[in-house]
């Protein structure tokens, strides 16, 4: 395995006006990047680096100066290092089947192994996005080589994921106009919770603050059902808010809620 790091930054949504993406799927040095409006703000990214893992890694100032450069080839709006409002970076795992100087040339597939002696299946490599197949190829491993049976038919394709169920955003709209909700709170809870907004109305419909479009009842409803455990855990992984701007984190930090006062 070899680690590669991906860095992201996020820029406010009037450099890039709209609702296209692009993809750069060849930059000078072999790599590809992407730009997506995301969230009201957009979102470039990525190198491509070998990396050491680390716990939080921090993206480094060559990585911002190389996503702006390939950024402002192609944005109606010029960008400079001041107009980031956050930035972030990930980990990759990546097969290396022979020693490679960098990590663009390693493939993203997945490979199952199977150890003969202690039947230990391990699955290596792969990304979020192919979550599913890769769950795939691993049971059949198991249940051919281990079970000592023929591959069940994979259920999951069409599997309706947590929060999945169209048929209540009907009900979740009525209820949101019952509470007199504005528009930004009902696109925010159904974005975020999918058919699981009708339960988090069910905590409270009290806007937390005028310029955003979060619920104080979501508060309870994350510490119930989606583990939070503290208010920097709301602030940066459940509503996300330091993954798109850090100065609006910062700046609800101070509200400290009764929620998380002990």
């Amino acid at each position: 395995m070899k680690v590669s790091r991906g860095a992201h930054i996020v820029l406010p949504m009037d450099f890039w006006p709209g609702e296209t993406s692009l993809l750069i799927p060849k930059t000078d040095d072999g790599r590809v990047i992407f730009v997506i409006p995301w969230r009201g703000y957009v979102l470039v990214g990525t190198t491509d680096d070998p990396d050491e893992l680390h716990e939080n890694p921090q993206i480094q100032a060559d990585e911002k100066a190389y996503l702006l450069s390939y950024f402002n080839r192609y944005s109606v709006k010029k960008a400079s290092l001041g107009d980031i409002t956050s930035d972030f970076v990930g980990q990759r795992p990546l097969l290396q089947s022979a020693e490679v100087g960098d990590t663009k040339s390693l493939v993203r597939d997945h490979e199952v192994e199977l150890d003969a002696s202690s039947h230990l299946v391990s699955i290596l490599g792969g990304k979020w996005t192919t979550y599913r197949v890769m769950a795939e190829d691993t049971m059949q491993v198991v249940e051919k080589e281990v079970l000592g049976r023929d591959p069940q038919a994979c259920t999951t394709k069409d599997h309706i994921l947590f929060g999945g169920e169209s048929n209540a955003f009907a009900p979740f709209v009525q209820a949101c106009q019952e509470a007199s909700l504005l528009d930004d709170v009902i696109q925010h809870l159904w974005s975020t919770y999918g058919s699981n907004a009708l339960k988090v109305l069910q905590f409270g419909t009290e806007r937390f603050h005028a310029d955003f479009p979060y619920l104080v009842g979501e508060i309870d409803y994350m510490k119930k059902h989606e583990m939070a455990t503290s208010w920097a855990d709301v602030l940066e992984r459940r509503w996300g808010i330091a993954l798109q701007d850090l100065a609006k984190a910062d700046q609800l930090k101070g509200i400290k809620k009764e929620a998380f006062a002990s």
